[in-house]
């Protein structure tokens, strides 16, 4: 893990910033907005501090190296910045609209008699508002964006309040303990680094210093009791003097059916204008971040559906079962919604994030038994499966067909401890799980068949798992053999003596960590033999889909598959017949990276 959160860490650090110094930064100071650099050819990277016994900030300095050259993600730009798209007007219900959806309809959900709360001409303790303004969530300039902003749902007492913080930094949950927090909500000041080229020639360049853009404990606060449905409340950001930002604060309100919930769309908006006094490239926020958290109140999960359950389609009520632990919290404009909570638990606080990172539950692809023993097939003995039914190969096939059955039977017993909506659901899960293990079954039957097909089906069976054993040997145990030139043949060859995967198999000699078939494999295989074997069967109209992060077995799965039916059309060959021939092209495979994505 560590490696992992460092690679994300020196990501982040070069998309977001500030960067992560491959070494100690060198600490200097500056007179007025100059650095006198006593070392001509200057290397490495620097750091200032911008008031004594302060953390040290960022400095840029390289050839052409620039805070808004260098990162792209997490910039807050002027409003006044100049715009290289068109602009356009965004309809009634914005915040509703943007391109990250919100989650709702327009008009559902929301309290009836609320529009009777938004008479007045403004908001206490806020900028002036006029009730007709459309609320802009998205800038008009999608490549120099000028807002971010939180969509959530919170519900508060009547003295409740939300409090929006801007932090200077921030340790992100996939961080190691080791390592220093990011810098969040900074600016970057243009200054001149001066000096002496070994010509004796005065020099100069441009430089950036880092500032942080944010007092300490800045925040801003909305009162309950300035919440009015469909009114928007600005209020400004307090900015640290000298600051060339202007920073303000827009919430949209919208009170829903729910006693004391809202639903609000926060937003941050840089409403720097341009200015004289300073390059307008100073005025751009970087490492944007804000986070929220309800005072006197609670967060309420996100309303991602307001339609009942009954009118969900079969995939969405599946998801809505398997992931019924895990909820979405909030919605990211311009950004992601974060929060850390563990499933089940409401978070105290969210926040936005510009690139944002998670880690995964992590998954194995063993499986055990009820008594926590793991559930592999060896594949040498599959290879030997006797013909008459019995051994220890053909209890190995059976143990798997009854293990899943009582996984079944225990899974189906749990479903009187679900939600009534869930019930009918994880049924259906399970009804699917029984045909699954219908098909296995109906290839055990195969195997155990004795007739010809019988015969043959458990030929190319025997075969199937021989050759996938081979080639684990090949592939994972034997050491490829360096090339060497070989005067008396005049050509290169391999070094050294030859052993083949057959011999190493025939002496019994593969390593212990070869030739093992997780449960899943197998149980794919089992239950495409017979769609594979008859051009006839029901089962050619069913899809089968794998689904496994990397790495769990799935390639091995389909190409013990592949192995089978290739095996299996050559055991239907006659010598002299006049069928077609079955020696051709049996598998077509479209390998794509995008199927590859986990």
């Amino acid at each position: 893990m560590s490696e992992r959160a460092q690679m994300i860490e020196w990501i982040r650090g070069e998309m977001v910033g500030p960067a992560r110094p491959l070494a100690d930064a060198a600490v200097i100071g500056f007179t007025g907005k100059d650095f006198i650099d006593l070392v001509p050819l200057r290397r490495g990277q620097l750091s200032w501090r911008p008031v004594p016994d302060a953390g040290t900030e960022e400095v840029l300095y390289f050839d052409r190296e620039s805070p808004h050259r260098k990162y792209g993600a997490g910039l807050l730009h002027p409003v006044g910045a100049t715009i290289l798209t068109p602009v356009v007007t965004p309809p009634p219900d914005a915040a509703m609209q943007v391109t990250d959806t919100v989650g709702v309809d327009a008009d559902l959900d929301e309290d009836p008699d609320a529009d009777a709360d938004a008479a007045g001409d403004g908001v206490p303790g806020g900028l002036p508002v006029d009730a007709t303004d459309d609320f802009e969530v998205t800038s008009p300039d999608i490549r120099h964006p000028s807002t971010i902003g939180l969509s959530f749902c919170v519900r508060l007492d009547d003295a409740g309040r939300v409090v929006l913080r801007l932090p200077r930094s921030r340790r992100f949950a996939w961080q190691v303990e080791s390592q220093p927090p990011f810098l969040l909500n900074g600016r970057y000041e243009a200054c001149k680094r001066r000096w002496t080229n070994e010509n004796g020639a005065a020099q100069e360049g441009p430089m950036w210093r880092r500032h942080p853009a944010m007092s300490p404990a800045a925040e801003v606060t909305v009162e309950r009791a300035e919440l009015v449905h469909g009114r928007v409340v600005r209020k400004p950001v307090t900015m640290p003097a000298g600051s060339p930002l202007n920073l303000v604060v827009e919430i949209f309100p919208r009170r829903m059916a729910a006693e004391n919930v809202w639903l609000l769309t926060v937003i941050l908006r840089n409403d720097t204008q341009p200015s004289v006094n300073f390059d307008p490239k100073e005025a751009i926020l970087y490492q944007t971040c804000f986070e929220v958290v309800a005072e006197g109140g609670c967060l309420e999960k996100y309303p991602e559906s307001q339609r009942p359950f009954s009118e969900l389609d079969d995939d969405e009520e599946s998801l809505a079962l398997l992931y019924r632990e895990s909820a979405t919290w909030g919605i990211g404009h311009g950004c992601a919604a974060g929060w850390d909570a563990e499933p089940g638990l409401s978070p105290d606080m969210l926040f936005i994030d510009v690139m944002p990172a998670v880690q995964l539950p992590s998954m194995t692809p063993d499986i055990t038994d009820e008594s926590g023993n793991r559930i592999q097939l060896s594949m040498r003995s599959l290879a030997g499966l006797s013909d008459h039914g019995s051994g220890p190969a053909w209890d190995s096939l059976d143990n798997l067909s009854a293990e899943y059955a009582a996984w079944i039977a225990r899974s189906r017993a749990e479903i009187q401890n679900l939600d009534a909506n869930f019930a009918p659901v994880a049924e259906r899960h399970m009804d699917a799980c029984d045909i699954c293990l219908g098909r296995i079954n109906a290839g055990l039957a195969l195997l155990r068949d004795q007739t010809e097909n019988g015969a043959r089906v458990r030929q190319a069976f025997r075969l199937a798992n021989l050759a996938m054993l081979l080639q684990q040997i090949g592939t994972k145990q034997l050491a490829r053999r360096p090339l060497q030139w070989s005067a008396p043949l005049q050509r290169v060859v391999p070094e050294g003596a030859h052993h083949s995967p057959w011999e190493v198999y025939s002496q019994n000699e593969e390593s212990d960590r070869l030739g093992s078939w997780r449960a899943f494999q197998i149980a794919f295989l089992l239950m495409s033999l017979d769609g594979v074997r008859d051009g006839g069967s029901p089962d050619r109209e069913i899809v089968d889909l794998i689904w496994f992060p990397t790495g769990g077995g799935k390639t091995e799965a389909y190409l013990a598959v592949m192995a089978f039916y290739i095996f299996h059309e050559r055991l239907q060959m006659t010598v002299g017949g006049t069928e077609p021939q079955r020696d051709g092209v049996n598998v077509l495979m479209r390998y794509t990276l995008r199927m590859l994505t986990t």
